[in-house]
């Protein structure tokens, strides 16, 4: 076994790798975390996703973007793509590849003093474009998007960006080694979804990939790894399975499992969620709840326990910042030396790292951490903290949400294309119950079927009230619908045929609308087979209400302090004038959630956060 450390992941988000500032201050993070003055030499990993320059999209929404050019041109069409420009006639995603080449190297040549990694960063993501301008024009042919497609796009704007980073900290005097993760999943291994065997089998791939490639170095390597697996098996796609672009954080979250076996016990590996923007969570959003006077009524809570994250992530618009299942994997033990997760804003750190403490020495990277982030942890035992000072309130909020409503199920379903109509159920009570619990589940598989996702959902056997994400009309950035393969959860019906291509969305942009559909408009239509009425109303928000530490309380405890948050929450609504459409409880009473229309969530999560979270969040 090879020699053991304490070893901190630090994932990175795309912000943070956009101009020569930013690298600047990531070189600075990783000194600190390596220079540690204290008996357990300290060890670092970086993980990171795309770059995201100044007043631009990131690379793989850009890559997206230019793959979504190539998707304007008739599906089906013969004619032959070419690389020229000026004579394709669909030769606006060539353009766009250029664009991004050209921001690229310019940022190389700003970060990048040294002439010959500035070179070999300039030859690979001239040589990375060119592959994806020829995977483009294949694209550009058969018409459609595949979800192994769309993962290659997104590991291809991972490894420029892990690439750029290596030679970055290289000119900088630090020893980075850029990881490759092509071939972290085996290709013996076949599975039909993230499910636990797929994770231990990562973790158990990356362990070794860490042995071969890290630990086998003479001298101590700084790895960069690219946010992104290799291949999947075929019924796995991080574009459809890691939503709002969390990949990044789960694979940090599995490489945080796979460095166990080089840390010592009592020093097990932590997790670093590092942003640009976000300084921690908060008990509301700090620009929403900035008063006239500029002081802001949120305040930033220094642990938040596993359950209460992870209906933030349902619940709250979250992209790319936290993973449920990344979190659940590395804080699912309640030991109080398991790993750390932390959320924390990059330049909150550097500022903390030039504080002096007591003794006259500088603030190290951990307690820098521990002064401006947010520990998520599994519960009071793993964070350490007694309950009375761990129970606070938070107010999230979630806009572009759509509600669902499907009416009369138990008069009938068209269950099978042999059938030839709708079937009669029996009256009975009994029937009435198991004939709505399937109908149901074929609602939620024609969601999950669809990719639309569910933020929550009421529903009696009678009625089905289900708020989702709106992509309706989808906004200006660019956002693709993929074919999807065939699952063995199918949200076709028994018996009819399935459809394995689905239309592309098209943007509001567009001067010529085709019938080309989004994921909700898809999963609409699938639901006309059902014999019931599907309402849906637009323009609605989403606001949560979600208590920490609630899930450490007695369940009649925890049942009465629900009861008192979800009336202090409707009061609030009230006296505002605001009204709700629909009211439901998250898992295990964590929280409460309420649609409102959209103009009023603004209005709603000031009131709500005055009446619940200033006076400490207890109640």
């Amino acid at each position: 076994m090879a020699q053991v450390y304490a070893w901190n992941v630090l994932r990175l988000d795309s912000q943070s790798l956009g101009s020569a500032l930013s690298l600047a201050q990531v070189e600075g993070l990783v000194k600190s975390c390596i220079n540690q003055n204290n008996s357990t030499y300290k060890r670092c990993a970086v993980v990171v996703s795309s770059i995201r320059l100044p007043r631009s999209k990131s690379t793989v929404d850009r890559l997206f973007e230019a793959a979504y050019q190539c998707l304007q041109s008739p599906i089906g069409s013969k004619r032959m793509p070419t690389m020229d420009v000026g004579r394709s006639p669909c030769g606006q995603h060539i353009h766009l590849i250029s664009a991004l080449e050209r921001d690229l190297v310019q940022l190389i040549r700003r970060s990048i003093k040294d002439a010959v990694l500035g070179e070999e960063c300039e030859v690979f993501v001239g040589d990375a474009l060119r592959r994806v301008r020829a995977f483009l024009s294949a694209i550009e042919i058969i018409g459609e998007l595949s979800p192994t497609s769309c993962d290659s796009l997104m590991r291809t704007g991972d490894t420029i960006a892990a690439f750029i980073v290596t030679a970055f900290l290289q000119s900088k005097g630090i020893p980075a080694k850029l990881v490759k993760t092509d071939d972290v999943i085996s290709s013996s291994f076949s599975s039909d979804s993230m499910d636990d065997s797929f994770f231990s089998h990562a973790v158990s791939r990356l362990s070794q990939l860490v042995e071969n490639q890290v630990m086998s170095e003479t001298d101590l390597v700084v790895p960069i790894f690219p946010g992104s697996f290799g291949t999947l098996p075929e019924h796995i796609s991080l574009y459809t399975h890691t939503p709002n672009k969390t990949h990044s954080s789960l694979f940090a979250a599995i490489l945080t499992l796979a460095l166990k076996p080089f840390s010592p016990d009592s020093h097990p590996p932590n997790l670093h969620l590092l942003h640009t923007h976000i300084s921690g969570i908060h008990t509301g959003d700090p620009r929403l709840l900035l008063s006239e006077s500029k002081c802001c009524a949120s305040r930033r809570l220094e642990f938040v326990d596993l359950s209460a994250a992870i209906e933030l992530c349902g619940v709250g618009d979250h992209g790319g910042i936290l993973s449920s299942t990344g979190l659940e994997l590395v804080c699912g033990d309640s030991n109080p030396v398991a790993q750390k997760v932390y959320l924390s804003k990059i330049g909150d750190v550097i500022e903390s790292l030039g504080e002096s403490t007591v003794d006259g020495g500088k603030v190290l990277f951990e307690a820098a951490v521990q002064n401006v982030g947010t520990r998520i942890g599994g519960g009071l035992e793993a964070l350490n903290v007694s309950l009375e000072s761990g129970v606070s309130s938070i107010v999230t909020y979630r806009k572009r949400i759509a509600l669902l409503r499907i009416d009369r199920l138990i008069e009938g379903a068209s269950s099978s294309a042999e059938s030839g109509g709708a079937t009669d159920f029996s009256e009975s009570s009994t029937n009435l119950i198991m004939e709505s619990h399937r109908i149901l589940g074929f609602v939620f598989s024609v969601l999950d079927e669809c990719g639309v996702p569910v933020c929550l959902s009421s529903s009696s056997y009678r009625t089905v009230t289900i708020a989702v994400v709106d992509d309706l009309e989808p906004p200006s950035n660019m956002r693709i619908d993929i074919v999807r393969k065939s699952r063995s959860h199918s949200a076709t019906p028994p018996g009819s045929p399935r459809t394995l291509k689905r239309p592309f969305i098209k943007t509001n942009s567009d001067p010529h609308p085709s019938p080309l559909k989004s994921n909700l408009q898809c999963a609409i239509e699938k639901l006309a087979c059902l014999k019931a009425t599907v309402n849906v109303y637009r323009n609605k928000g989403l606001i949560s209400l979600i208590r920490t530490m609630d899930s450490a309380r007695s369940p009649t405890t925890r049942t009465r302090a629900s009861g008192e948050g979800t009336r202090h929450m409707l009061d609030a609504l009230a006296r505002d004038g605001i009204h709700f459409d629909m009211c439901a409880q998250g898992v295990g009473a964590v929280g409460v959630s309420v649609v409102v229309s959209e103009e009023r969530v603004s209005d709603g999560v000031k009131a709500v956060h005055d009446a619940c979270c200033k006076s400490g969040g207890r109640f």
